[in-house]
């Protein structure tokens, strides 16, 4: 995911002659677009884990989309993520700052909190994140740190995404901001579009959706849901995000994938699944 490298030297001998090879300075890793996954305390089956995506450059940067789930030893149990998402440039950069990060939080009913990035290249190949976040009403601070977020097992981001991968039904997690779907069906088409096998938040449905696949084993994502009278909190919107697939962690599976989309002011849908 994060290209590395070493510097060259010239002589290391006592000669005054010059070196037909003077030393070269270090070649610095940079960020690149590509997924990226922590697991909290490596482990990959607590269900605490923190996914990033990010996609090429486009336009004024490129967009970034986190998903972290860490509620899954909370009582009751809560299994769908907050959603983060912002655009700057961020990938051919050793330390990247984005300074309006949308932080959409696992609640029903509330609005995005706009805080700050900053992404960081490891020498082991992996990527930092510290994100930092101002509570407009009670004034309280949030910070949230990622330490070593790497490539998820089976994902590399030196070739195209292919959407012979991911075409066909996927049946998995569907959330939306403290509500979800826990066998919620989607179907993409060999053209990349997809349907839902249902609506979500009662009229919300999936009828203009498309994923286009990058150079990066990345898919971008564009949907549009129509207007309904209960479909109070993304109809008629646009939203915009990401998705890829990687090895599934879970036995009996093969493919995991995750999909999120986010609307201009930071609200969003994520969807986790295997097959």
């Amino acid at each position: 995911m994060l290209a590395c490298g070493g510097g060259g030297g010239g002589s290391t001998g006592g000669s005054d002659v010059p070196s037909n090879n003077p030393p070269q300075p270090p070649v610095l890793s940079t960020l690149s677009p590509g997924a990226y996954v922590w697991y909290e305390k490596d482990n990959k089956t607590d269900g605490k884990d923190w996914v990033g995506i990010v996609l090429p450059t486009s336009g004024s940067g490129n967009s970034f989309f986190g998903l972290h789930f860490y509620y899954a030893n909370a009582q009751p149990p809560r299994f769908d993520p907050d959603l983060y998402s912002g655009i700057g440039k961020i990938s051919g950069q050793n330390t990247a700052d984005l300074s309006s990060v949308a932080l959409f939080e696992d609640f029903t009913k509330q609005n995005p909190t706009i805080g700050t990035g900053t992404f960081s290249s490891l020498s082991n190949g992996s990527m930092k994140i510290d994100f930092s976040f101002q509570d407009p009403i009670n004034k309280d601070s949030k910070r949230i740190a990622i330490p070593n977020a790497i490539a998820p097992e089976g994902f590399s981001s030196n070739s195209t995404a292919s959407l012979s991968s991911i075409v066909g039904k996927w049946t998995g997690r569907w959330s939306y901001g403290g509500v979800s779907l826990a066998d919620f069906q989607i179907t993409i088409s060999p053209d990349g579009s997809f349907t839902s096998s249902g609506p979500f938040q009662t009229e919300c449905v999936l009828t203009d959706a498309k994923l286009t696949p990058t150079d990066n084993s990345l898919f971008t994502l564009a949907l549009t849901i129509p207007p309904r009278t209960l479909c109070t909190s993304f109809g008629g919107r646009t939203l915009n995000g990401a998705a890829f697939v990687h090895k599934s962690p879970v036995a009996g599976k093969t493919l995991r994938l995750y999909l999120v989309g986010i609307t201009s002011d930071g609200r969003g849908i994520s969807f986790k699944a295997d097959r």
